[in-house]
């Protein structure tokens, strides 16, 4: 009994000098490249911090150190059970440590997936809201897009009312500027249910300014900008354009760009192998405030100090493009709603 035993322990692999340095130089391979990423999370820097801490006390009780180095001859002076011991240790400490972020690794996929889930089906939403295409508001039909020669009729006219302004002083010249403008609004009230607020209101201050005989270029090129804008919109024949359905269209765009931007983040980290469950409530977060700062940016645009777009006289292509995009880097569109309360609250 006693000799089959003992050929049992026989067949035991007792670790050799280079399987110790082989395992020594795992576990310090493995700290650098968790250290290389501690700085894109802090609950991966405590962990790291702990897990150098437990390596240094095992080098220091299991593995004989000469110096900075390895000793060799010490290490041949030790019993099998004690080399065995010291390899199995320092083993299954690489182990934990190759172990360190996976299971944050595996939420953030899951997150990663459930973040992709949430902006197909919104899309998928977004679509089926949709199919019909912009409805009249009046009628509650597919809304129809302006004609071509309407489009044609609201340029000439324009561009009479333009000359025209030059020499209101003559009454041959009035009455054409009022042809011109019944002209236009009568393509205008047409299409009103369809049209901004924004351009009846210029288009009644436009008729104002024509009887008292003084017609200003600054309002006609206003409302040019503006028509041609919302007429393009109206063409689009699939986004809601109504002053009170393009805030949903723009609340939708707004926050596919959030989304956008976190799936953007997310892939990043993931293929670093980082991830920060932490970091989980900030995202969500911004999914959740982006489409009421979004909005509260564009209800206060003027007080942003961004002149290269303006809401009213940009089309529903460009308008929905600036949405996304204040989605997309949410952040930083806080950041405008500081610059916003600094100009209407500004510090003593």
């Amino acid at each position: 009994m006693g000799t089959i035993l003992s050929n049992l322990l026989g067949t035991i692999n007792v670790p050799t000098e280079k399987d110790l340095r082989k395992v020594i130089g795992e576990c310090e391979a493995l700290i650098k490249k968790v250290n290389s990423k501690v700085k894109f999370g802090e609950q991966l820097s405590t962990d790291l911090n702990a897990a150098q801490s437990e390596y240094k006390n095992l080098k220091d009780t299991k593995v004989p150190m000469k110096g900075s180095d390895f000793d060799p001859d010490v290490w041949a002076n030790k019993s099998d059970e004690e080399k065995t011991i010291a390899y199995e240790e320092l083993q299954a400490f690489s182990d934990r440590l190759g172990n360190l972020n996976r299971i944050d690794l595996r939420r953030g996929k899951v997150w990663f997936a459930v973040v992709a889930c949430f902006l197909v089906v919104s899309i998928l939403s977004y679509f089926w809201l949709h199919w019909q295409g912009p409805r009249d508001a009046s009628t509650g039909e597919s809304a129809k897009p302006v004609p071509t020669k309407d489009v044609m009729e609201i340029q000439k006219n324009l561009a009479k009312l333009q000359i025209l302004a030059r020499d209101q002083s003559q009454d041959s010249t009035r009455v054409a500027m009022r042809t011109s403008f019944n002209s236009l609004k009568t393509v205008v009230v047409s299409r009103s249910n369809l049209l901004s607020s924004d351009v009846i209101e210029l288009t009644g201050r436009l008729e104002g300014q024509i009887e008292l005989k003084d017609l200003q270029p600054v309002l006609l090129d206003s409302i040019g900008k503006m028509l041609s804008a919302q007429v393009q919109s109206v063409n689009a024949e699939f986004f809601w354009t109504t002053d009170s359905k393009k805030w949903f269209e723009i609340m939708f765009w707004s926050i596919w760009g959030t989304l956008v931007g976190i799936l953007f983040y997310l892939a990043g980290r993931l293929s670093g192998e980082i991830f920060d469950r932490h970091e989980i409530p900030e995202m969500v977060t911004e999914v959740i405030i982006t489409p009421l700062v979004v909005i509260t940016i564009f209800f206060l645009f003027d007080f942003t100090g961004i002149t290269a777009f303006s809401p009213k006289a940009s089309s529903i292509y460009v308008t929905l493009g600036v949405a996304f995009i204040l989605g997309f880097a949410i952040r930083r569109t806080v950041g405008l709603l500081d610059a916003i309360k600094k100009r209407l609250l500004p510090e003593p």
